[in-house]
């Protein structure tokens, strides 16, 4: 229960800073996906269940917060889910930097075609693009999005593997030292 709360609130503190201050940074930075960066590395670690937590907080977020219909991001994080999980289990069955790197572009990339089909059909109903407003490199703004989501990804999952090798070598140092 207290894993459950824990990762409710580091959900929430990460989907509102990516909300209020990472969206107003310039482009590889706004669209750095740090929900579905975590997710990937969760998912990676064989913790489904709480990358469905993350996805389902970031999604009601941003859903609370953007333009398009409730439960239009909420859905695209089911998606999210979906595509990452499917990689994870059918190509990438290992646990390495490259598997979390790949996994989160690739949730990335879908997150961002996703967003630009939501915002398509917002044009098709007569309404104004909101996500892709006059962008003169559309080409190079997914794949860019895709890295900075995947580096931010391997960066977690280094950090994290960092921090249970520390840990493990603290606490086992003097258990070794016990002579049975």
């Amino acid at each position: 229960m207290l894993t459950f709360l824990i990762n409710m609130i580091l959900a929430l503190a990460a989907a509102l800073l990516q909300v209020a201050f990472l969206s107003r940074l310039p482009s590889p930075f706004s669209d750095l996906a740090v929900i579905t960066a975590v997710a990937a590395w969760l998912i990676v670690k064989d913790r489904q269940d709480e990358a469905v937590l993350w996805l389902f907080i970031g999604g009601l977020i941003f859903d609370l917060h953007g333009p398009y219909g409730f439960g239009a991001e909420l859905a695209l994080a089911a998606l999210v889910y979906i595509v990452m999980r499917f990689l994870f289990v059918r190509v990438f069955s290992n646990d390495s930097y490259a598997a979390v790197f790949l996994i989160a572009a690739a949730g990335a990339l879908t997150r961002f075609i996703g967003l630009a089909g939501l915002d398509g059909v917002r044009v098709l109903f007569g309404n104004d693009p909101y996500y892709l407003i006059g962008e003169p490199n559309l080409v190079i703004r997914p794949i860019l999005a895709a890295l900075a989501t995947g580096a931010a990804a391997a960066l977690l999952a280094w950090i994290a593997n960092l921090i249970e090798r520390g840990l493990a070598k603290m606490f086992l140092r003097s258990r070794s030292k016990l002579k049975l």
